[in-house]
């Protein structure tokens, strides 16, 4: 029977499987089978606003049928899809917790993932929807550095807070997992980081795996703070996943990096500190030219990284050549071609002190500007932005090879003067006259004029 005030849910069959219309499933239950991999079964079923429902597609795990992997969609009275779910049940029977924000018709499609076929039970029951953790500073939700915590969007309006103590100047990476990378069922979690008094400091939505969120955050004082979850979706429900880890490095520094850049792909990774450097192994081939690239993006730590540089080691970690901005949108760009067949490293790291995510490719050969191209790097960018990245273009003292130190100090002199960009610095002894031509100037920041001076790579 239903409970005092709330209307029962009447689920009836469309045109896709001939059954009596009008079946009630107040407290009951409907068989059906999918028969091809194609299949999919509708029932129309009328809900009430503001009441919970609990939609459970079971199949073989639960005895519910044959279906080995049972999905399940909840659609609106136009065909558009609400919320989805392939194993939030036990096992991997589906389940969609849902409260209705309008009375009417509504659709449930069953089917199998991945194409199974097999028999199934669907039901529908209402439900009252238990909030795990309040959106409020009095939550009962926490997480401690190093672990992580489970929750559940249970309707489309839920928002999850879940408190942490946090050490000021460590730097910490969140991360708000969903049905991305298999840790939930929420198919696009928002995640967002907050002070003691509930003040939005970080907000992000796919920085992470996929359309998981990640944010990188250094605080400036000690003490508690809030991660709070949602669905970026205004009707999608879910579980999800938080964790939360102190002083994160995704890649080391050094030929025993796990990092790997294969030819004609791109591979990402963090830049979660300034002075962070990633190196990637990419095995070349002998007389082949390739174009290697170094583009940072906009992160979830709040702090934009445009400006990228690169360094390309040899196999025993000796540098070969860099570049800083010499791509689109200041992206680092350099061409090599090998003498011999074997691994290089390619060293990413950001311009002066930003950080960031970033991605990295190799392409053999020469790459070719297209419009396109330009309007995808440049997407994001603002007007100032574009300025500040092309006002001073720079010089790269590469394409002289036989400069000599004299020669590139008075080449320096001349205005407007000219900074030699991270990672390496300048020392200038009177008895020494010489300058690495794999550097790179940019008149971005004012030097002082010199006659003499040694370019160093930092360590």
């Amino acid at each position: 029977m239903a409970p005092p005030g709330l209307r029962r849910p009447r689920l009836t069959t469309t045109r896709r499987q001939q059954r009596p219309r009008g079946r009630s499933l107040w407290g009951g239950s409907v068989t059906g089978r999918v028969d091809t991999t194609s299949d999919e079964d509708w029932f129309r079923i009328t809900l009430t606003s503001g009441v919970s429902y609990r939609i459970d597609l079971r199949g073989s795990d639960t005895s519910g049928g044959t279906l080995r992997d049972p999905y399940v969609r909840l659609l609106n009275s136009g065909g558009s899809v609400l919320s989805t779910d392939d194993d939030a049940g036990t096992g991997t029977d589906s389940q969609i917790l849902f409260t209705a924000t309008s009375s009417g018709t509504y659709y449930i499609a069953a089917s199998g993932f991945d194409g199974e076929q097999g028999t199934y039970t669907l039901s529908v029951t209402s439900t009252v929807v238990t909030d795990d953790y309040a959106a409020t500073t009095a939550t009962t939700g926490a997480i401690t550095v190093g672990a992580t915590v489970t929750g559940n969007i249970a309707t489309a309006a839920d928002v999850d807070w879940l408190r942490v103590t946090l050490t000021a100047g460590t730097l910490y990476q969140f991360d708000g997992r969903g049905s991305a990378a298999f840790n939930g069922t929420l198919a696009d979690p928002t995640m967002q980081l907050l002070n003691a008094s509930g003040t939005v400091l970080r907000t992000d939505n796919d920085s992470g795996d996929g359309s998981d969120a990640r944010i990188l955050y250094t605080p400036t004082a000690s003490g508690a703070y809030y991660v709070a979850m949602r669905s970026t979706s205004a009707t999608a429900t879910g579980t999800y996943t938080v964790g939360v880890i102190a002083n994160p490095d995704d890649y080391a520094a050094t030929t025993t990096t796990t990092g790997v850049a294969s030819i004609g792909s791109a591979t990402t990774g963090i830049v979660e500190r300034a002075g962070d450097r990633d190196w990637f192994r990419a095995i070349l081939t002998a007389g082949t030219t390739y174009t290697i690239e170094v583009r940072g993006t906009s992160p979830g730590s709040g702090v934009r990284w445009t400006e990228s540089s690169v360094i390309l080691h040899d196999s025993s970690g000796a540098m070969l050549r860099s570049d800083t901005r010499s791509g689109l949108a200041a992206a680092a760009r350099l061409s090599y071609t090998p003498a011999t067949t074997g691994a290089v490293y390619i060293d990413a790291l950001a311009y002066n002190t930003g950080v960031g995510a970033y991605t990295v490719t190799v392409t053999a050969g020469a790459v070719q500007e297209t419009p396109a191209m330009i309007a995808q790097a440049n997407a994001g960018l603002t007007d100032a932005d574009l300025a500040a990245l092309t006002a001073s273009p720079a010089i790269d003292l590469w394409e002289f090879p036989d400069l000599g130190g004299e020669q590139a100090a008075s080449l320096l002199a001349q205005p407007p003067a000219f900074t030699l960009l991270a990672p390496y610095e300048i020392n200038s002894p009177e008895d020494e006259h010489r300058l690495a031509n794999t550097a790179r100037f940019d008149p971005l920041f004012q030097m002082q004029q010199r006659t003499a001076f040694d370019l160093l790579p930092i360590g």
